[in-house]
Order: C-alpha cells, then sequence, then structure tokens
C-alpha cells in the first residue's frame, strides 16, 4: 500500500499532468477524467 505521503505526492502530479493536458484538449470535468481512470479499481480507505 501507498503511504499517505506518497499518496499525495501522486495525487499532486496527477493535478499538475490533468492541467498540461488541458492546455492541449477541449474543455473537460476533471470528476470525468478521475472517474475513468480509477474506475475499476477499489481504493481502501
Amino acid at each position: 500500500l501507498l503511504e499517505e505521503s506518497s499518496l499525495e505526492f501522486f495525487a499532486f502530479e496527477l493535478n499538475l499532468a490533468i492541467n498540461e493536458l488541458a492546455r492541449f484538449t477541449k474543455d473537460f470535468q476533471r470528476d470525468e477524467i478521475l472517474d475513468e481512470m480509477f474506475g475499476n479499481f477499489c481504493l481502501g480507505k
């Protein structure tokens, strides 16, 4: 399992990547992208 700090770093990097992609693509809803990416994963809390 990822440590909390690793998960926070991953989320930060993912947000940066999404923002960079937005510069080259049409407008999108961030939630739609995240739902598509993580729709097949079961993340424990």
